[in-house]
C-alpha cells in the first residue's frame, strides 16, 4: 500500500489513471470509486489527448507499470517510476526519460 499512501477516498483533482489491478486495489482498499479511476489496457496503445500512451508490465510489484509516451511532436518519454520527494513543502517529481524511438 506505499505505492498509493497519501491517496484518499476524498481523493478530488480529476481521473487516475492506472492499471486494472491498481483499480481494484485502490477500490477495495482506499474506497475510491471507479468513477474516478482510468483503466489503461496494457501493451496496447492507445490516445490520450492526442497523445499515444503505452503500458507495460513492469515487473515489480502487484499491477505496477512503465507508460511509454508518444506525443506528436516526436519526444518520446518512457515513465519508468516516480519517486516524490517532499522537501520542506515542495514537492520533487522524477522521471526518467528515453531516446526517441523509430
Amino acid at each position: 500500500m506505499d505505492h498509493y499512501q497519501g491517496l484518499t477516498k476524498s481523493f478530488n483533482h480529476g481521473k487516475i489513471y492506472c492499471s486494472f489491478v491498481t483499480a481494484r486495489l485502490v477500490n477495495m482498499n482506499l474506497g475510491i470509486s471507479y468513477d474516478k479511476l482510468h483503466i489503461l489496457p496494457l501493451n496496447q496503445k492507445i490516445e490520450i489527448a492526442g497523445i499515444g500512451v503505452t503500458c507495460l508490465d513492469a515487473n515489480h510489484c502487484p499491477s505496477s507499470i512503465i507508460i511509454l509516451f508518444q506525443p506528436l511532436n516526436g519526444q518520446v518519454v518512457l515513465h519508468t517510476a516516480v519517486q516524490l520527494e517532499k522537501k520542506g513543502y515542495s514537492w520533487r517529481l522524477h522521471v526518467h526519460f528515453a531516446k526517441r524511438f523509430t
